[in-house]
């Protein structure tokens, strides 16, 4: 009897406890307004929404979508958050609305309004394994948002070139609220994301180009837009390409080993463009016409889809240099390893 009353004594205290620590918070769902073309969106909660449109006439943006996450649109009272990421909706210098965190907010930005809150990482205070990510395409020079679910549908974005440059936070599901636990740290236990403790990696394509039913190689934009001034026909096909001069690449030796140069050059016999290893091949009577990253050496384990690629030397019956992923030459020509990806995530 005594053993009972003890019992359900440290019960109600525990049920008590529990449920005075645990409650619902309101969300706010993030939603996108597009233009026709798709060139443009603009990103938005409805905590902003009345300002945003102050400024961008939704007459013009007449798609809609709701990205089907959230943020949360207040911070919790009743528990300890504090590294919850305070999400401002912003706009650029440039005319982009973006979203901003407050702790990286500077005078050159328009702020419309409170966003949301986003956690700092997966699980944390109530969040899901939802990334909400940044990406950039430096094409179009604009930015998007979207979730790690969706993330391998940008691998192959050749048009675009959108990448990922950030992670703002974790989001939550579309629902009208979430419940939270007072119980520290508040984060789930074994979440995997894609992005956590990762880095985005950018990769260059080749291009190919022909003219006078001859072929050659580009890589870099630059010599992509003088080709195309010089009569050159830039087509939709493209082969797998070097690392980016642009990347953080003495991190990914430190993880992946050493790699080796791609060089753009010109070779005055044929007339035609290619880029080489110069550590690996004779650079003979071409003309070097500028850097083109890296291709990977042995840190082909880092990149499971990398492959190796082969250069050749020119056919002249077709007027060809041939250069791609398989090996129809004598000897061993390959230049190294690429990805026929533009990003990858590398595990930090």
């Amino acid at each position: 009897m005594w053993f009972n009353l003890v019992f359900l004594t440290v019960f109600f205290w525990i049920s008590g406890l529990t449920t005075a620590q645990s409650f619902p918070v309101a969300t706010t769902k993030i939603f996108n307004f597009a233009n026709s073309d798709d060139s443009e969106r603009l990103f938005y909660t409805h905590l902003s929404e009345i300002s945003v449109f102050e400024t961008y006439d939704p007459a013009d943006y007449p798609v809609s979508k709701d990205l089907g996450i959230a943020m949360l649109a207040e911070l919790p009272k009743n528990c300890s958050c504090p590294d919850l990421r305070k999400i401002l909706s912003v706009t650029t210098p440039y005319q982009q609305l973006r979203f901003e965190r407050s702790d990286k907010w500077t005078a050159d930005l328009e702020v419309h309004g409170l966003a949301g809150y986003l956690a700092p990482f997966p699980g944390y205070c109530g969040s899901d394994q939802i990334e909400l990510i940044e990406f950039y395409s430096p094409v179009l020079e604009v930015f998007r948002y979207d979730t790690s679910n969706n993330i391998y549908n940008y691998l192959s974005d050749y048009k675009n070139q959108f990448r990922p440059v950030r992670v703002l936070g974790y989001a939550y599901y579309s629902t009208p609220s979430v419940w939270l636990s007072g119980n520290a740290p508040f984060i789930k236990q074994g979440l995997q994301s894609p992005f956590y403790k990762a880095i985005s990696v950018r990769f260059e394509i080749v291009r190919v180009l022909t003219k006078n039913e001859k072929t050659a190689f580009a890589v870099s934009r630059e010599l992509v837009d003088t080709m195309v001034s010089e009569g050159w026909t830039l087509t939709d096909e493209v082969r797998p390409g070097p690392l980016s001069s642009q990347n953080e690449v003495e991190k990914i030796r430190e993880l992946c080993g050493e790699m080796e140069r791609c060089q753009e050059t010109f070779d005055n016999t044929t007339g035609l463009y290619r880029p080489i290893n110069p550590d690996k091949q004779y650079l003979g009577g071409k003309t070097i016409v500028g850097d083109c990253g890296y291709f990977l050496s042995n840190s082909v384990a880092c990149f499971q889809q990398a492959t190796e690629m082969y250069s050749f030397i020119p056919s002249y019956d077709g007027n060809q240099v041939i250069y791609g992923n398989y090996n129809e030459g004598t000897g061993n020509n390959s230049v190294g390893y690429a990805s026929p990806h533009i990003f990858a995530l590398l595990k930090l």
